[in-house]
């Protein structure tokens, strides 16, 4: 869980920085694809509890310069071509972060895509 917990820092950080991310009334929307059915559900079910908990505690003690912190969770399914059909679905509405899929395969599958053209992802 420490890696998990790098990653939203890192996405946090990044959320302050990029130019336009929120608006004090504008929630900060993090997409997360997580696999939260199949094989690995054990795995993306546990990620789901810690990003809620982290979206709680941000928006308990003020959210991202006044904005609430929403991650946007999506089910791959623990497949990689759903990871890769919903990254480019995420892509298409011109995201500026993603973070997941957690599984390698998964990884694998959108890590071109990203590259092409993609936002940051972690």
């Amino acid at each position: 869980m420490h890696s998990r917990t790098i990653a939203v820092a890192f996405a946090l950080a990044l959320a302050l920085i990029v130019p336009g991310a929120a608006r004090a009334a504008d929630p900060v929307t993090i997409n997360v694809i997580l696999s939260l059915t199949g094989y690995a559900a054990f795995i993306g079910q546990q990620e789901q509890v810690g990003l809620r908990a982290v979206e709680d505690l941000t928006n308990r003690t003020g959210g991202i310069n006044g904005a609430d912190l929403h991650f946007k969770i999506v089910d791959d399914g623990s497949n990689p071509a759903t990871s890769l059909q919903l990254a480019n679905q995420i892509i298409a509405e011109h995201a500026q972060i993603i973070l997941g899929p957690s599984l390698t395969s998964n990884c694998e599958s959108v890590f071109p895509r990203i590259v092409e053209s993609g936002p940051v992802t972690y």
